[in-house]
């Protein structure tokens, strides 16, 4: 059995709203990471875990994004070497 990749998701959420922070803050509350480390900095979230469920994660927290109902922007950045030390 091959061994699971360990991937890192770099996550920024804009959303086009006067209220962005609550709307941000909504959302943040609203995502459960699962079994992903999560690191929250003010500007952007990365989350660490096996490969998989990094790309579950995106698609649910993009659904929450949408449930907002307005206008946003929602980048990833993954990469498979920025993993937290003892990955």
């Amino acid at each position: 059995m091959s061994k699971q990749r360990i991937i890192s998701c770099q996550v920024t959420f804009h959303p086009y709203s006067e209220s962005y922070s609550e709307v941000i803050t909504e959302v943040l509350a609203r995502f459960e990471p699962g079994s992903l480390a999560v690191e929250t900095g003010t500007m952007s979230s990365v989350w660490i875990g096996p490969e998989k469920p990094v790309w579950q994660k995106m698609r649910e927290f993009y659904n929450l994004a949408q449930d907002q109902n307005l206008p946003f922007k929602l980048d990833f950045t993954l990469s498979n070497s920025c993993v937290s030390e003892g990955d």
